[in-house]
């Protein structure tokens, strides 16, 4: 399986995190609006996901890292002004890429640090059952 990522945007920052204030004792705040396409490589079987989200981690030594923040991951709908989560896509063998624009927003109990990074985790079914996809370096605005 692979992924690639795109600015739904033409900007220079797509991921927007906020700080947290202490006067108004507001929480940290993480958006980004992105281009997603899923392609299945495989000739034998099929992919399934049935779950995504984004977490924010922090990096402590080479290969240990702590997940900060988990932040849902939806799909805008055009008819309606609710968001979709993302749920049940099918990816066939050697198939037609699947592009879908995703929305990830939501608000974290945690105050972050200056610099995280930001993934994507798939969850699938099958014998892959988790894909994890690093987005971007995150710095925080001040």
């Amino acid at each position: 399986m692979e992924v690639n990522v795109k600015d739904h945007f033409n900007s220079d920052d797509p991921y927007w995190v906020s700080r947290h204030d202490f006067e108004t004792n507001s929480t940290d705040y993480v958006q980004a609006y992105l281009d997603l396409q899923l392609i299945n490589h495989r000739t034998d079987r099929p992919e399934r996901i049935i779950e995504c989200w984004a977490e924010l981690r922090k990096n402590y030594f080479l290969f240990w890292n702590k997940t900060l923040a988990q932040i849902p991951v939806t799909i805008p709908s055009g008819h309606s002004y609710k968001d979709e989560p993302i749920t049940d896509i099918l990816l066939e063998p050697l198939g037609k890429p699947k592009e879908l624009v995703i929305r990830i927003g939501g608000t974290c109990k945690a105050i972050l640090p200056k610099k995280s990074q930001l993934v994507s985790v798939f969850k699938m079914l099958g014998p892959i059952r988790r894909y994890v996809k690093k987005l971007d370096d995150v710095i925080r605005s001040d």
